[in-house]
């Protein structure tokens, strides 16, 4: 459309557009996300427009990349590559991507088998796809692995279904080794990011605070009382109120711990479903691996969180120049 190629146009020379939208839907949010949410369906519309013309720009700025002729080779130092700021890849083999971060490993429970960082990429794309998808996907790209259990919340509740709720909007899966394979003692759950219309609106309801302070807690007039308020204990109490979203994991995973004590435990996510799986790792004491994910610091504060425990126990993987991962403030990993 002819709007989002201006405002692609407007995208293309800085982050302005950004700036100016985030505080819209913050507010928006907080005006329309009642707890009960009476009018789901036409919050859930307002958002979707929004979304859309947000990602209408996008789309306008990657088209108008097209134009821009092909990249010149990624530049490499100190172990790690960046690429051109224009243009688009050309396929230069993956053997010229290997760096430093591919190399982290994670332990299961066999000691000579380990987890790496595109393993925890991977669980992380097939939750996307849908169900009969993951589990052809799933064959195919990490055998050794099976899907165990699955809430997405864009499908209804089922009777049986205790981790179940209408408050709970989170949508996760867990994965486990297959029996007779090494990893049969490891298991993984990946919170799925951002896909439907409330998850759109969870995005908001969680990690608002986060932009305001980042958006206006530098400035001298508004700066202070807003931080103050923020970080208060009345702020801190209400906010609380808000791990009923993501009830179910917390809920799944501390009884998973504590029935079983020697299983290999961990927890990933991409974009929202990272910052919800740095906050409950650090609740919980798991390790999280957590790919784009929005900055948890503020948000852990104000959940009564730890968040000195996510440098210990959390591990995110950030695209340099990622509007969410530097809109939403402090990583504290």
């Amino acid at each position: 459309s002819l709007l989002a190629l201006v405002l692609g146009m407007i995208a293309t020379s800085g982050s302005g557009f950004s700036i100016c939208i985030a505080p819209a839907l913050c507010v928006a949010s907080h005006c329309l996300l009642q707890r009960k949410l009476r009018h789901m369906h036409s919050v859930a519309l307002l958002f979707s427009v929004l979304f859309a013309l947000v990602l209408n720009t996008f789309i306008s700025v990657s088209l108008a990349a097209l134009v821009k002729g092909e990249l010149e080779k990624p530049n490499f130092s100190a172990g790690s590559f960046y690429f051109p700021a224009e243009g688009r890849m050309m396929n230069w083999g993956a053997e010229n991507f290997t760096t430093a971060p591919c190399g982290i490993s994670y332990g299961t429970s066999d000691p000579a088998v380990s987890m790496r960082l595109v393993d925890f990429a991977l669980l992380n794309k097939v939750v996307y796809m849908p169900e009969l998808s993951l589990r052809k996907h799933l064959r195919q790209w990490l055998p050794a692995w099976e899907l165990v259990r699955e809430q997405r919340r864009e499908t209804a509740c089922r009777p049986d279904d205790e981790d179940c709720n209408s408050g709970d909007w989170t949508s996760w899966f867990v994965f486990q080794g297959r029996q007779g394979t090494a990893l049969a003692n490891t298991t993984v759950m990946t919170i799925r990011g951002t896909k439907t219309d409330l998850d759109y609106i969870l995005d908001m309801d969680f990690w608002s605070e986060a932009i305001l302070l980042e958006l206006i807690g530098n400035i001298a007039v508004t700066g202070p009382p807003v931080s103050a308020f923020l970080t208060s204990p009345l702020a801190k109490l209400w906010f609380t109120g808000k791990k009923v979203r993501y009830q179910s994991v917390l809920r799944y995973l501390s009884r998973h711990v504590q029935r079983h004590p020697e299983r290999r435990i961990y927890i990933t996510g991409h974009s929202l479903g990272g910052g919800i799986a740095n906050l409950v790792g650090a609740e919980l004491g798991i390790p999280s691996v957590a790919f784009s994910p929005p900055g948890v610091w503020t948000t852990a504060q104000l959940l009564n969180v730890d968040p000195t425990r996510l440098q210990a126990l959390a591990l995110d993987i950030n695209p340099d120049k990622d509007p969410v991962v530097r809109a939403t403030g402090h990583h504290g990993t």
